[in-house]
């Protein structure tokens, strides 16, 4: 399957590319990495299988649908998780790949972690790596050739959207 491909190249690329070239965590007390069952991240289309049988996380349907009604999968932690094993939404905190029809993803900096992640401030952006904003382009460009994956990433997209405007 494509999606297989595309995941464990992006999953090895981003393994130990992280925003700063340092320990982020340190800046936060690991914020972004504390949860609970009623917090997580949305995982990708079929990621899925790559937690099933893994200790440590909870995957239930989220409110968020895909364009043909089924629902985007939510994974959430029950203890911390092994730096390998992160979803890629973890692995691409604070961006995302934005991403609407006819156009090509940008990396843009994640709003839903505005007041989490303090490389949100406008002082601090400048910080993140630009390495790190290329491979996050470059997992949406392949993602958005794909069906689930495009539809994915502009249903997401469509959320910070409306994030931005609630929020400002």
């Amino acid at each position: 399957m494509i999606y297989d491909i595309i995941y464990e190249n992006a999953r090895r690329r981003l393994d130990y590319l992280t925003p700063l070239p340092v320990d982020c965590g340190k800046l936060c007390d690991c914020a972004c990495c504390k949860g609970d069952k009623d917090t997580g991240m949305y995982l990708f289309p079929f990621e899925e299988k790559f937690y099933e049988n893994l200790d440590g996380f909870i995957i239930d349907d989220s409110e968020l649908l895909y364009s043909d009604g089924t629902p985007v999968k939510f994974i959430s932690c029950t203890k911390p998780c092994d730096r390998h094993t992160r979803p890629l939404s973890c692995r691409i905190f604070p961006l995302f790949p934005y991403y609407k029809k006819g156009t090509s993803p940008k990396a843009i900096l994640d709003s839903r972690a505005k007041g989490l992640c303090p490389l949100l401030y406008p002082e601090c952006a400048c910080y993140i790596q630009k390495k790190f904003y290329s491979e996050v382009e470059l997992l949406g460009k392949y993602l958005a050739k794909t069906p689930k994956g495009a539809d994915f990433l502009e249903s997401v997209s469509c959320i910070l959207d409306d994030y931005l405007k609630l929020k400002g």
